[in-house]
């Protein structure tokens, strides 16, 4: 017996494979960039940070976090914990060079950081002065220890009235754990060359001749904190050394202390360097590390050629994801 084959019976095509989790994802992650990339263009003008004001501006730089030396990193989104030394002063410097800036404002919202880090921007500081920028600073939250130092440098310091400032002071500080070490089982093993290679190792006590030296290390620091602050505040090391007791102080505090000028906010500061500096009490303020738009703030302080290139490679992801190919 022959068997027939119906010739309208047709054959369904197994259904499209559905793309794996990571490309959908990958897909999103690429459109949500290139949107973000778009609109933070469109909204600023393009890549491109602003333009200078004709007739001169105001150049601030920002210190914010702890204050390390070094320089900064120009990652994609310009994340960084603290200010580095090296990128601010390199900012202070190029603004005191720039025949268009005609005063600097240090917005400072620090807790302190390193003594070579204050010493350096402060030697920025004084290069701007010397080219006869005025340099004025203006707390926010916090202005504190190393950032006090900093700050003792400018020409004039605005805080606000419930800032913290102050913290005139140094310290150093580490851990005895050999009692827990102890506990754990765990003996230590030091192999050195020179009698205090170890100072301040946690796997043993520090004897008092190791605390003598680390002491008047110290000491020699705070004496240069000291002698900084009286320089640039005018005042007698006498008087400073009654204020440096490590303390802290607010605003209002710091103010009838003499160790700030004014109680006012950042506004207040950029009008009054703004008169100091010929240009009225309504100034141009510029960003001195160039972010001055919501794309730089964003992506951080990369250049232009950069910055194309990543807002290209998403629209080519996207492009390539939807299957078409972008000219």
């Amino acid at each position: 017996m022959e068997e027939q084959t119906n010739s309208n019976t047709e054959i369904c095509p197994p259904p499209a494979a559905k793309p794996p989790f990571w490309k959908n994802t990958l897909f999103q992650i690429a459109a949500f960039i290139a949107v973000i990339l778009i609109v933070a263009a469109a909204v600023t003008g393009g890549l491109r940070g602003s333009d200078k004001p004709a007739g001169g501006h105001i150049a601030v730089v920002h210190i914010s976090g702890v204050m390390l030396t070094g320089f900064a990193s120009d990652s994609l989104f310009g994340f960084s914990d603290g200010s580095f030394s090296g990128t601010v002063a390199e900012n202070i410097r190029k603004a005191a060079d720039d025949p268009s800036v005609k005063g600097i404002i240090l917005s400072i919202n620090s807790p302190g950081g390193t003594p070579v880090a204050a010493e350096e921007i402060s030697e920025a500081v004084d290069y701007a002065k010397a080219q006869h920028k005025p340099v004025y600073a203006s707390m926010e939250d916090t202005a504190a220890s190393a950032a006090y130092w900093v700050a003792a440098k400018c020409d004039k310091i605005y805080a606000y009235r419930t800032t913290i400032t102050g913290s005139i002071g140094v310290i150093m500080h580490g851990y005895d754990a050999s009692g827990l070490m102890k506990m754990l089982g765990v003996a230590p093993q030091t192999v050195k060359a020179g009698k205090y290679k170890d100072i301040g190792s946690m796997d043993r006590a520090m004897s008092e001749e190791e605390k003598a030296i680390l002491q008047k290390m110290i000491d020699t620091t705070y004496e240069v904190f000291i002698s900084e602050v009286a320089a640039g505040r005018r005042l007698g090391e006498a008087r400073v050394r009654q204020l440096a007791e490590g303390r802290v102080y607010s605003g209002v505090q710091a103010k009838a202390a003499g160790l700030v000028d004014e109680t006012g906010s950042y506004n207040s500061c950029l009008a009054a360097i703004g008169k100091a500096a010929g240009l009225g009490d309504s100034p141009e303020a510029v960003a001195a590390d160039g972010k001055n738009n919501i794309y730089q703030s964003l992506f951080g302080s990369v250049g232009p050629d950069m910055e194309k290139r990543v807002l290209r490679n998403a629209l080519d992801m996207l492009a390539n994801e939807a299957g078409t190919t972008r000219r």
